[in-house]
């Protein structure tokens, strides 16, 4: 896996804490469970970051 710059992981790991939170407060309109969703959330951002 290539080096990230530090900016660039930074923005990746506070994307990823909102994300969870907004899945998390989202839990009991959802039927699939957080983890999934985080799941989700987390490739499509891999996706992004290539």
């Amino acid at each position: 896996m290539r080096e990230l710059k530090p900016a660039v992981t930074g923005i990746l790991v506070a994307s990823a804490i909102i994300l969870a939170f907004v899945a998390g407060s989202q839990i009991e309109l959802r039927d699939d469970g957080p983890v999934e969703e985080f799941t989700e959330a987390v490739d499509e951002m891999s996706k992004q970051a290539q």
